[in-house]
């Protein structure tokens, strides 16, 4: 299956790190889909030394000597599919030990403030320390390109560059980005945050003090926008607009089988939305 290093290299390892990046760059949290991506990418990096042919075997022991975030992706990845870790000396011995982390950054311009937001996946070390998987994904996947090209596997290797923490660097209005938030219904929803404001006398963001302070935050119902046509019988002049239907109008109508029996849910959901707007 697996007949040639470079193709696995490229279709398997480079191709989960790259899902775990859009993922981590995606303007969407919850589900534990950034925990998922990080997971699959630690488990591909890790795993790729096993795909070695015997000639270039190598032990755990001598990848980590070069490249000591091999070690950790590995116990990251180990501890994502067995829940608790209890051989050898790991730096993480549970999975509890990986986290979604957003972080919003404060930024200000002649109009005021607005806020930033980005995503992180976040390891904490049995002694405390805390890194960002990503982080350790791009150091272990290099080595594996710039290894890979050093054995001539792989005619060249450009590395993947290291991220810049969020709130590093100064952001306009524009480029600043929301985060829409995913929860299922009846599951607990975890979320992780930190709150910082850029100084832009330091060029670098500081943690906010909270102490005293009280946050609120809305959650809106999901909806389902749908477009209307309606033709004037005499005259055939359309007229277009949206409406907006909750997910449960939205899976009723859905079930409908005639176009009849469509209509008529249309038409009564036109009726609501009007006599609302009248109100």
């Amino acid at each position: 299956m697996f007949d040639d290093l470079s193709a696995y290299f490229h279709e398997h390892v480079v191709a989960a790190y790259v899902h775990y990046r859009k993922t981590r760059d995606e303007p969407k949290a919850g589900v534990s889909r950034d925990l998922q991506a990080a997971a699959a990418a630690a488990n591909a990096l890790f795993h790729f030394r096993e795909h070695l042919p015997a000639s270039r075997a190598m032990s755990r022991a001598e990848v980590a000597a070069t490249c000591p975030d091999y070690d950790l992706v590995g116990d990251i990845a180990n501890a994502s599919k067995h829940a608790q870790l209890t051989r050898g000396a790991p730096k993480i011995t549970s999975a509890q030990s990986l986290s979604e982390l957003i972080v919003f950054t404060e930024y200000s311009d002649d109009q005021g403030t607005f806020t930033d937001a980005r995503k992180l996946v976040i390891v904490k070390l049995d002694d405390g320390t805390e890194r960002e998987v990503f982080d350790i994904a791009t150091n272990v996947i290099n080595f594996w390109g710039e290894q890979l090209a050093r054995w001539g596997v792989l005619n060249s290797y450009t590395p993947f560059p290291l991220p810049t923490p969020p709130g590093s660097s100064a952001l306009s209005r524009g480029e600043a980005r929301g985060l829409d938030l995913e929860m299922i219904q009846g599951v607990r929803f975890k979320m992780h945050q930190r709150l910082q404001r850029f100084n832009a006398s330091k060029g670098c963001s500081e943690p906010i003090d909270l102490t005293g302070s009280k946050l609120t935050f809305n959650i809106y119902k999901p909806t389902v926008p749908m477009d209307v046509v309606l033709t004037h019988n005499q005259t055939g002049e359309e007229r277009r607009f949206s409406i907006d239907l909750t997910r449960k109008q939205a899976n009723a109508l859905e079930a409908l089988l005639s176009e009849e029996e469509k209509q008529a849910f249309v038409r009564k959901l036109l009726e609501q939305n009007l006599n609302e707007r009248g109100a």
